[in-house]
């Protein structure tokens, strides 16, 4: 075997001999030193990974040394980057993980391919490429620097925050490019402090904002005032650096960072309230109307914050002595003392009567502050009480004065003048003269004329006896109107001429309102006049707007002529304005002249006979089938517009004087223009 090889060598040396100091490629080695590795004499950069077969050969001497990257292994560290680009990274292509984070460099700049294998381009030589082992990025979008160890500084290697190495930020994981991964104020690193991911004793979780689920954050509860910040990491190489997140915006710092609470204990002095239920408003700092998180009587009423119903009010507690009315539980039993109020008209019936309460604010039924007044007269009715308001007129004295109102009619006709006008009473049944019941009715505008009242007879010009406002006469007025086409005046009355018209409709106090009307009727001439594709509005001076009766009567834009020559076949009219009034014509069916300057309909078309007598053969020579007949005289005027279908031959009568018509024959955008003579 070693005599084959020093036989081998000797050849190749001959060779090289043969080829002294020649460099087919320019690569820097010899083509017998190329020979000799294996690398392609006619290809400069045999693994195609950017760096010459001699750059990567340095001692140029045909073998793979220490120090060196192969020149037939495009990734020589197997790290997912050309050693060519690792250049260009300023990254170690013989070191797959450059920064020693555990993160190969190809997966921290979000590789997620290898580099391929192949062969060169001149001969052909193979190369390799990544080795099948790597594990690429599996989020690209999302990188580290591949020269710094911690890339957003938070004191935890990258891969020990991505432990699966996979460039993922799985639920389980920090995030490499996070400082503060649950924004917490608390770098991750402080909260993973061995950083082995695993939550001992002393340490709060860098993944869970809330260790101990108290609703106060870690970082809040450890008097963290400042948020993380983000960055840049450090890399030596700028192209490499990452920004990394700090605490998201949002974050509350601590109010009175002096004050901490356990961030692992979620009641740090166990009185049986949680630290969030304490601190309310998640600040950190002990309000007035708060107690505090590190003091378990806050109070010092000898009543732990758990068991007291007011941790910061020392004269409430449990045992204490209740006083009435407050709306205080001053005892902590869930009820409150209140005053009666039996009948619940605000009135207690006396100064010390007491009733117990389910609730503090002693407005239930029957219940009364100590701010309400005492002395009510009957306290199982609550209209009645001192300085209650007198109903007039119900047989009863409200305000215990011992007397009655009752309600006024000074004329004695049996109405009131109003609802609140009494008068006082002797007794209690208000019949007395002058005197009313809240039945009798009121409204009487003149109380002292028995005459007038509401619903009195009452005539036109005899005053307001109904007593409804209003004193009832006849009226009259002048006005000018001008309508188009017809009028509608006040009396329902429809005219369509102008003059003097007069109306008499009711007025607003039922007596006559005559009205003079000064009329003018205004008039628009719609009319038009057709010439073949020619259409005339014969309204002048008018405004004009030619419309398509084939597409809803809409606009033709630019069309406002009093002459239109449509381009198109079809159905239009026009607007006609004019004085104020518009009005539309009727549609003209039209086939423009370009189309039926001559027969384009068939050229078997027959019309017969011709003259005639008024009846009128139409044979289009083949069948068609839908055909329009539109018959129209001299002037343009149209005498009949007929469609036919499913005819061979069609059969029409022109209705009018004797004299030449033209008969237009439109099928399928084609058409035809006949001059008939009738006798």
């Amino acid at each position: 075997m070693k005599k084959s090889i020093f036989f081998i060598i000797c050849i190749l040396l001959t060779s090289a001999s043969a080829v002294f100091a020649q460099d087919t490629d320019g690569d820097g080695l010899e083509d017998a030193i190329e020979l000799i590795y294996g690398t392609d004499t006619g290809d400069g950069d045999t693994d195609n990974d950017g760096l010459s077969d001699g750059y990567e050969d340095t001692n140029l001497n045909g073998s793979l040394n220490i120090g060196e990257t192969s020149p037939l292994d495009a990734d020589t560290d197997d790290d997912g980057i050309s050693d060519g680009d690792e250049a260009d990274y300023s990254l170690n292509p013989l070191d797959s993980d450059t920064d020693d984070d555990d993160l190969n460099d190809g997966l921290e700049i979000g590789r997620s391919t290898p580099v391929p294998a192949g062969v060169s381009d001149y001969s052909g030589k193979p190369y390799l490429g990544t080795a099948g082992s790597w594990f690429g990025d599996s989020d690209p979008a999302s990188k580290t620097d591949p020269l710094d160890t911690d890339s957003d500084n938070d004191g935890i290697n990258d891969g020990d925050e991505d432990k699966n190495h996979d460039g993922v930020k799985d639920a389980t994981e920090c995030n490499p490019v996070d400082a503060d991964t649950d924004d917490d104020c608390l770098k991750d690193g402080d909260e993973d402090q061995d950083y082995d991911g695993v939550l001992d004793a002393t340490e709060t979780d860098p993944k869970d904002i809330d260790t101990d689920n108290d609703a106060l954050t870690d970082g809040l509860e450890k008097g963290r005032t400042t948020p993380v910040p983000a960055g840049i990491s450090g890399g030596s190489y700028a192209g490499n650096r990452v920004a990394f997140l700090g605490t998201a915006a949002g974050y509350t710092v601590d109010a009175d960072p002096a004050s901490v609470t356990d961030p692992r204990d979620a009641d740090t002095d166990n009185d049986g309230f949680t630290d969030g239920t304490e601190d309310a408003d998640h600040d950190g700092l002990v309000d007035a109307s708060e107690s505090d998180p590190n003091d378990s009587d806050t109070d010092d009423d000898g009543s732990s914050d758990g068991a007291d119903c007011n941790n910061v009010d020392p004269s409430i507690y449990p045992g204490a002595v209740e006083i009435p009315g407050d709306g205080v539980d001053q005892d902590c039993d869930g009820l409150e003392l209140c005053y009666r109020d039996t009948d619940y008209d605000g009135f207690r019936p006396d100064a010390s009567s007491t009733v117990i309460s389910a609730d503090c604010d002693c407005l239930d039924a029957g219940e009364a502050t100590a701010a309400e007044p005492s002395g009510d007269c009957n306290d199982a009715n609550a209209s009645v009480h001192p300085g209650a308001a007198e109903i007039p007129a119900d047989g009863v004295d409200q305000d215990c004065n011992g007397e009655e109102l009752c309600y006024k009619d000074a004329d004695d006709d049996g109405y009131r003048p109003d609802v609140s006008s009494t008068v006082v009473s002797a007794d209690c049944d208000c019949d007395d003269s002058g005197e009313a019941a809240a039945a009798d009715p009121s409204g009487d505008c003149n109380d002292s004329d028995a005459s007038f009242y509401p619903g009195a007879p009452e005539s036109c010009d005899e005053g307001d006896k109904n007593c409804d406002g209003n004193v009832r006469s006849s009226s009259s007025e002048s006005i000018t109107e001008s309508a188009c086409f017809s009028y509608t005046a006040p009396d329902g009355v429809v005219y369509t001429t102008s003059g003097i018209k007069v109306a008499v409709v009711p007025n607003a106090d039922g007596c006559d309102h005559t009205i003079t009307i000064d009329l003018t009727i205004k008039d628009v001439d719609v009319s038009v006049t057709q010439d073949l594709a020619t259409l005339t509005a014969n309204a002048t001076p008018a405004e004009y707007q030619w419309l398509d009766c084939d597409d809803g009567c809409s606009p033709i834009d630019g069309e406002t002529s009093q002459i239109f020559t449509p381009s198109t076949s079809g159905n239009y009219a026009v607007k006609v304005t004019r004085d104020g009034c518009e009005a539309v014509s009727l549609c003209y069916p039209v086939v423009a002249t370009a189309i039926v300057a001559e027969n384009s309909l068939t050229k078997n078309l027959r019309v017969w006979p011709n003259p005639t007598s008024g009846l009128v053969y139409i044979d289009p020579g083949e069948s068609i089938s839908e055909i329009k007949v539109v018959i129209s005289d001299v002037n343009g005027k149209i005498i009949s517009n007929t469609i036919f279908r499913d005819s061979q031959v069609i059969s029409t009568y022109i209705e009018g004087a004797p004299g030449i018509y033209n008969i237009l024959i439109i099928a399928n955008d084609k058409g035809a223009n006949i001059k008939l003579l009738k006798n």
